[in-house]
């Protein structure tokens, strides 16, 4: 159904069974560091998948921005979370210091040489190890379903992304042709702890299939999975989605079939799904490494 998050932090001998080549792109996923500074190995691009920090204070979020800036990585890209609330305009009424302050605090921030996403997406020039340049287009978006009072977050049920024809909560549709998808929170079924993640981003997956996933807001849920899509893995995230019950069982009895005919695959398309949250454990007393992966 999927494949199991390997040992190993390096995911090339899946995607690329040589390992990477003259034509591969390195990227460098981190996620949920909450002001912690982790070692992050060198790379084509270094990717910050939200919750930077730990209340989201201008402080905070601008001593992160500095110390993603000094990193080697020809290019960095971003995305806030839901810790990271200084990012989202709609809650300038509940700074402390009032709304006018928030917005102050926001455009003071120094970005650098950052690029930061939400809701819209970038196109990265990136020069290969056969020194021609590749294209790599990149979207992303800080949304997670709702837990707590936090910022970029929306009701579990609702769907933020479209993907059933509900209310947009981004600026637009993800694009089809995205090559590298960076989400705070997770798709359901998948490096979420087997539900808390979203069915509706899920879809989106599906739709687009990006070459490469990156999320975190679950820090259980760190590791690796190929999505691979088919019949079965269909039945199998259905019967997540549904918790179970016999029309879960049908479904998966139907996606083995399925899957032992060869019917109903995507021409051996594949995502590689990357939940990078650094932080872990209990109280987040666990540092984790980053997560180099090759596209």
């Amino acid at each position: 159904m999927f494949t199991p998050r390997p040992n190993d932090n390096d995911l090339s001998a899946l995607f690329h069974p040589t390992g990477p080549d003259a034509t591969t792109v390195s990227v460098v996923c981190i996620s949920d560091t909450h002001n912690t500074r982790p070692d992050a190995p060198t790379g084509d691009i270094l990717i910050h998948a939200g919750d930077m920090t730990q209340s989201g204070s201008f402080t905070e979020i601008q001593a992160t921005l500095d110390w993603l800036n000094v990193q080697p990585h020809a290019h960095k890209i971003v995305v806030g979370g839901n810790h990271d609330v200084l990012l989202d305009s709609t809650r300038d009424a509940q700074h402390v210091a009032g709304a006018e302050v928030a917005r102050d605090e926001r455009e003071r921030l120094d970005w650098g040489g950052i690029i930061y996403l939400e809701g819209r997406g970038t196109t990265v020039q990136v020069r290969c190890g056969n020194g021609e340049m590749r294209e790599v287009k990149v979207y992303g978006s800080p949304r997670s379903v709702r837990n707590g009072n936090w910022a970029f977050q929306y009701p579990r049920g609702d769907d933020g992304w479209g993907s059933a024809g509900g209310q947009r909560g981004d600026n637009g549709e993800i694009p089809e042709d995205v090559d590298i998808l960076i989400t705070h929170g997770p798709p359901k079924a998948h490096l979420d702890l087997m539900g808390l993640g979203c069915e509706h981003l899920l879809r989106e997956v599906w739709r687009v299939k990006p070459k490469l996933h990156v999320f975190g807001h679950v820090h259980a849920g760190y590791g690796l999975e190929v999505l691979r899509f088919g019949a079965l893995q269909e039945a199998y995230e259905g019967v997540v989605v549904s918790r179970g019950g016999m029309k879960g069982l049908g479904q998966l009895v139907m996606g083995l079939v399925l899957s032992f005919l060869r019917v109903g695959g995507a021409g051996g398309r594949e995502t590689l799904l990357v939940n990078a949250a650094v932080v872990g454990g209990l109280r987040d007393e666990q540092s984790r490494r980053a997560r180099k992966v090759y596209i």
